[in-house]
């Protein structure tokens, strides 16, 4: 799939931009603060339909301004070379988000984002890249459980639908423990063993989706890293749970597997598991008044020789596991849709040593993806793309 044409209006600190970018290579070359990382985010707002820079939509719209709009216009081939072409548009507000695909309003998040599993023309994937992605590995687990859960529910339209049912879900059983607290429980317990069922099926379900995710991105995790850093210690990354880790449920980094291959563990187990952990609970829960157990405080983490990346590793070591991640992520959306994603690299001239530098300069001119590289200097690349130079907001210049 490829961006051909980009709009922005009111968006950040540009005020009006209109893009044609190369189907190949874009530069986007500037000093700080002058518009470069907008563009990307931008992009990523018409894949995902949030921000990768701010969890508030509205901090994006231009200071003073009442709404924001960005315009994509894509094309591409189907998996089964069907050629077509989509327009995408987002009218962000200060309280609320309008999309549309082919000018007809889309009504929800959910199906924005559902349309990619429908027809491939009518949403798009983008891998980011940026400097605030070394929080994967030494932030906070809720970054790193929505970095997962975006990869798997980025090709399956079953397991997006599974994932949004387990946190409703999980809402519901939590606004029902507090009322439990309040009042006396014996009136919410049908309704209450109700929700905890439910639960235990979609985080079942949940759990065995993030292991083979895990698994499969661990079949290109220690080959990529090796060839950005060939003298580094082999890496892989593992599920941390506090329910799951124990005998008869093994969890470690293991040979990847995906639809029609076994698993190390099946959604059965998973589900006595949980079932059991959640009915030992109940007493914590009732004082807690939320759910203690589950899917939604599990975490993962990179295992870097026999060691934790995240106590243990270097810079240079987390920047690889980093690149070896989203490039992982990339070969994972390609191989179960067909569609190639676009990449957005976000900063490199600051963010990447020499070592590591030279292999995503190899990469980008080997690649057929349709990358963005925000930059402040010029970039010895030899094939044909485009150069926009970017200053307060405004393309100056384009080559």
């Amino acid at each position: 799939m490829k961006l051909r044409k980009l709009e922005l209006n009111h968006f950040r600190n540009i005020h009006h931009v209109l893009l044609e970018p190369h189907p190949r290579l874009n530069f986007l070359i500037g000093k700080n603060g002058q518009g470069k990382s907008s563009v990307l985010e931008a992009i990523g707002f018409l894949s995902h339909l949030r921000s990768f820079r701010a969890p508030r939509h509205g901090d994006a719209i231009q200071s003073g301004l009442e709404a924001a709009i960005l315009k994509g216009s894509l094309s591409g081939t189907d998996r089964h070379q069907q050629i077509w072409n989509h327009e995408l548009q987002i009218e962000l507000r200060i309280d609320k988000k309008l999309a549309r695909i082919n000018e007809k309003l889309v009504r929800s998040s959910t199906e924005y984002i559902l349309s990619r599993h429908r027809s491939f023309g009518s949403g798009f994937h983008a891998v980011i890249f940026n400097p605030s992605d070394h929080e994967l590995i030494r932030g906070e687990p809720k970054r790193r459980r929505s970095f997962l859960d975006q990869i798997i529910t980025a090709t399956h339209p079953d397991v997006f639908q599974n994932w949004q049912g387990f946190y409703k879900v999980l809402e519901q059983r939590n606004r029902l423990l507090k009322m439990m607290k309040l009042e006396a429980a014996k009136g919410y317990e049908v309704e209450f063993e109700s929700f905890t069922e439910q639960l235990i099926k979609y985080g079942a379900r949940l759990t065995f989706d993030r292991l083979r995710g895990i698994r499969h991105i661990n079949r290109y995790l220690p080959d990529i890293a090796s060839k950005i850093a060939p003298n580094q210690k082999p890496i892989a990354i593992k599920l941390c749970s506090s329910w799951m880790e124990e005998k008869g449920l093994d969890i470690r980094p293991a040979e990847g597997h995906w639809t029609g291959h076994p698993a190390v563990v099946s959604i059965e187990e998973i589900e006595e598991k949980l079932s059991a952990k959640l009915k030992g609970s109940r007493v914590q829960e009732r004082l807690a008044q939320t759910t203690t157990i589950g899917p939604q405080r599990d975490d993962w983490g990179v295992v870097l020789g026999e060691g934790d990346l995240k106590t243990q590793g270097s810079q240079g070591e987390v920047r690889t596991a980093l690149l070896g991640l989203k490039f992982s992520e990339l070969c994972l959306f390609e191989e179960e849709t067909g569609a190639k994603p676009v990449l957005l690299l976000d900063d490199l001239s600051s963010e990447l040593d020499e070592e590591r530098r030279e292999f995503l300069l190899k990469f980008l001119q080997e690649t057929d993806l349709q990358v963005f590289v925000t930059t402040t200097e010029s970039m010895p690349i030899s094939q044909q793309g485009k150069r926009f130079i970017l200053s307060e907001g405004t393309v100056c210049q384009q080559s």
